[in-house]
């Protein structure tokens, strides 16, 4: 498929995983789908995953090991950071939820962690541990110790933006301002455990004149 014009690969991708599910398994699907390094096969396969065509039986691809291959694509590519966290914003309560929330942990930036905020509130999910891996991943970075080393130093992230974000949703809707309190107490601990980023204050918003933490007040 990869000689194919672009569209037309597409095209023909989409009516084989269609119809003829049997010619491959799951992940070579998968392989064949992300490895064109095309944001709308990326964005093909994840509808696909959605809907069930993939995933499903005793030897279907995870949501985990998606997530972790659209993290690689997704370095190179920031349209399809943002075409992803798009999708997450639209997308139901499904297996595509899951691979996103999953790619997240991996790779979350800024505005997916509110996307994420957002979805679970309306959604009556609580705060769990996919949230608090996609809080980790947003507010350190691992480095390398060597090229081919599977060690790495920590370091932390400019979260600066985020937090502010976070706080200003502390006076939003009930279940938001929940959620909210215990990433901004999350990423809190990880600043205490890596350190805090040049030029993060220490207050998540220092202008709105209100104590964080809300126990502050005098």
């Amino acid at each position: 498929s990869s000689y194919c014009p672009n569209l037309r690969g597409q095209l023909l991708l989409l009516r084989l995983a269609r119809e003829h599910r049997d010619i491959a398994d799951d992940y070579t699907w998968m392989q064949a789908f992300l490895e064109r390094g095309a944001v709308a096969s990326v964005l093909l396969y994840l509808d696909l995953y959605n809907e069930g065509v993939f995933g499903r039986g005793p030897n279907g691809v995870d949501a985990w090991h998606i997530g972790r291959q659209l993290a690689a694509y997704a370095q190179r590519s920031p349209e399809l950071n943002s075409e992803l966290q798009t999708r997450y914003e639209s997308i139901g309560d499904g297996p595509g939820r899951k691979v996103l929330e999953q790619f997240f942990g991996e790779a979350a930036g800024e505005n997916d962690i509110i996307a994420m905020v957002k979805k679970y509130a309306a959604t009556k999910q609580p705060y769990d541990g996919q949230m608090h891996r996609a809080l980790e991943a947003g507010a350190t970075e691992k480095v390398p110790i060597g090229e081919d080393s599977n060690a790495y130093n920590v370091y932390p992230a400019p979260v600066g933006e985020l937090r502010k974000a976070l706080f200003g949703m502390l006076y939003g809707s009930p279940t938001e301002a929940a959620i909210a309190r215990r990433c901004l107490e999350e990423i809190d601990e990880l600043r205490d455990e890596h350190g805090i980023a040049a030029d993060d204050g220490r207050h998540p918003d220092v202008m709105s004149e209100r104590p964080w933490p809300p126990e502050a007040k005098t």
